[in-house]
């Protein structure tokens, strides 16, 4: 089983992953670390219930501290995690501006 650390940078007001793309694989691991300041993540509904611990709808990741997950299914779905600074409205797309998402469509299956 993979495991794969995930840092997430803020700077001037923008967040910036160092993994753009990830593929997991049932029972891999993927943790997700904050790097000048705090972050919030948004799971699609689909990885909401793929991964364990189950995350609530947004979670938020203070500087410094690492959120940690396995990936749990071997079903297709839509897996995202949209990201952006603490206190952004991820939930309206239009603010994240260079923010984005996450392993967005990228996360694969097996």
């Amino acid at each position: 089983m993979a495991n794969t650390d995930i840092t997430l940078t803020l700077l001037n007001g923008d967040v910036f992953s160092d993994t753009p793309v990830l593929t997991v694989f049932n029972g891999d691991t993927f943790s997700v670390t904050s790097s000048g300041g705090a972050a919030i993540l948004m799971f699609s509904p689909d990885l909401t219930a793929a991964v364990a611990p189950q995350p609530a709808v947004s979670v938020t990741v203070a500087d410094g501290e690492q959120v940690a997950f396995t990936f749990t299914s071997s079903d297709p779905g839509g897996y995202f995690i949209a990201y952006g600074p603490a206190g952004a409205d991820i939930e309206n797309s239009a603010s994240l501006g260079r923010r984005g998402c996450l392993f967005s469509s990228a996360i694969g299956i097996g």
